[in-house]
């Protein structure tokens, strides 16, 4: 079963939310789970979609201080994954890159996925 829990989207607002959650997690009082799907969409933004885009070295450091820091676990998907996504694609009306997300936390069954897209909520459970 998967929970969306979702920050109101107005700009302040999200940012505290998300350095409050991040907060937790650096103190470890919470741990959590990022797909190399989110990895990767990340990477892209910050070096080619934002106004001033982050170098490189840096958006690398991030990624790796993640993929190595305890408080967090890096997974990925699998032709299987794919499979359901593709199925959650065309049952519930998704884009097929937040379906594969969708699939990827059922295949490791996470509970709950941090979001500010309302569509999340389409998905049952």
């Amino acid at each position: 079963m998967i929970r969306i829990s979702l920050a109101i989207p107005l700009i302040p607002v999200k940012r505290a939310v998300a350095a409050e959650l991040l907060s937790r997690c650096w103190r470890s009082g919470i741990a959590f789970v990022v797909s190399v799907q989110n990895l990767a969409v990340f990477s892209v933004v910050m070096t080619k979609k934002v106004r001033h885009p982050v170098p490189d070295d840096v958006v690398q450091r991030f990624v790796r201080n993640i993929h190595t820091y305890d408080g967090w676990t890096v997974i990925g998907y699998d032709a299987e994954t794919i499979l359901d996504a593709v199925t959650i694609k065309s049952t519930y009306s998704f884009y097929f890159w937040d379906a594969l997300l969708v699939a990827t936390m059922k295949q490791h069954a996470i509970g709950t996925i941090y979001t500010e897209d309302a569509h999340f909520t389409k998905i049952p459970g």
